[in-house]
C-alpha cells in the first residue's frame, strides 16, 4: 500500500468516524448560536462582519476545535492503536512514516472543521449583511488556527507519551480554561484571545 493510499485510508477513518462527526456537529450548531446571538450585534461595538467581531467568533470556537483534534491525538496513542501499529509494521512502509501519515490526517481532519466554522461566518455576512469584502478574514483566520494546531497537538502528543488518558484530562482543562469564567493572564493565550485583544488596542 502506497503513501497516498494509507493517507486517503486514514483521513476517511478519522473525518468519517462518528465521534469527528459528532464533535463537528455540535460546533456547527454552537457557531450558529453565536451568529445568531452574540455575532449578529457585534463585538464591542463594532460591525458584526470588522475583524472584532470575527476574531471573537472565532476563539469561542477554537475550543470545539482542539477537542477533536485532542480526542484522536488519544486515540492514536491508545493500547488498541498501538497494537495495530504493531501488526503494520510487517509491511513496507516505515513505522515513523505511518505515525506522521496519521498525524497529518488529524491536522487535515481539524483543518476541514475550522474551515466549515470560517464557512459558516462567511455565510452569515453574505446572506445576512450582503458583505463580501472578507479578504482580512483568511489571515487572521491562519493566525488563531494554525498556532493552536501546533499547540494542542503538541501538547497532547507530550502527555499520551505518559499514558494516553491524559490527553482527555487536557481536553477537560481545554473546555474548563474555555468556559469557567475566569480571566486568564496575559502571557498565556489558549485562544487566540491575544490576538483579538490586539487588534482592539490597534483599533
Amino acid at each position: 500500500m502506497d503513501r497516498a493510499k494509507i493517507f486517503r485510508y486514514e483521513l476517511r477513518r478519522v473525518a468519517l468516524s462518528k465521534p469527528f462527526i459528532f464533535i463537528t456537529a455540535v460546533t456547527l450548531v454552537y457557531a450558529a448560536y453565536l451568529l445568531k446571538t452574540e455575532v449578529m450585534f457585534g463585538y464591542a461595538d463594532t460591525a458584526p462582519f470588522s475583524p472584532w467581531s470575527f476574531l471573537a467568533y472565532l476563539c469561542r470556537l477554537l475550543p470545539f476545535l482542539c477537542a477533536a483534534m485532542l480526542f484522536f491525538v488519544s486515540r492514536q496513542l491508545a493500547p488498541r492503536e498501538k497494537a495495530v501499529e504493531t501488526l503494520a509494521s510487517a509491511t513496507p512502509t516505515p513505522g515513523y512514516v505511518r505515525k506522521g501519515i496519521k498525524l497529518g490526517t488529524i491536522a487535515v481532519a481539524f483543518l476541514c472543521a475550522a474551515l466549515l466554522v470560517l464557512l459558516a461566518y462567511a455565510l452569515f455576512c453574505v446572506i445576512q449583511f450582503q458583505y463580501t469584502g472578507l479578504g482580512w478574514m483568511w489571515p487572521l483566520a491562519v493566525l488563531v488556527v494554525l498556532p493552536a494546531l501546533f499547540f494542542y497537538m503538541g501538547v497532547g502528543l507530550w502527555l499520551g507519551k505518559v499514558h494516553h488518558n491524559l490527553v482527555y484530562l487536557l481536553l477537560a482543562l481545554l473546555f474548563f480554561a474555555a468556559f469557567a469564567g475566569f480571566s486568564m493572564p496575559p502571557a498565556v493565550d489558549l485562544f487566540g484571545n491575544a490576538i483579538l485583544a490586539g487588534a482592539q488596542s490597534a483599533a
